[in-house]
């Protein structure tokens, strides 16, 4: 037997309104220029809390765990990175490749 709950009933959900569209997502605020600038500035100071972190557990001061996840996260973020910096190359090579 299943047992059907309305939506109404429940506090803090509405019902769907059937007669609209839902709306085109916004594109993020600033250029590509400022959104790969930032990108970037994330990076470094992701490997310079990675560095700092490696280097106070060499001196017995840091935790293995924190040091861990920082050069995780900075692994990660410089793999994103050239991932993103190949596929912007891709395109450019593709544009250059079509015909005029």
């Amino acid at each position: 037997m299943t047992v059907r709950i309305p939506p109404s009933s429940l506090p803090g959900i509405a019902p769907l309104d059937r007669g609209t569209t839902p709306a085109a997502p916004s594109a993020p605020a600033g250029s590509f220029g400022d959104i790969a600038r930032e990108a970037i500035a994330g990076a470094e100071q992701g490997q310079a809390d990675a560095t700092n972190a490696a280097t106070k557990l060499a001196v017995g001061e840091g935790n293995v765990h924190e040091a861990a996840l920082l050069l995780e996260k900075a692994d990660i973020q410089m793999r994103l990175l050239v991932k993103a910096r190949n596929k912007v190359v891709e395109a450019y090579q593709e544009i250059m490749r079509m015909p005029v």
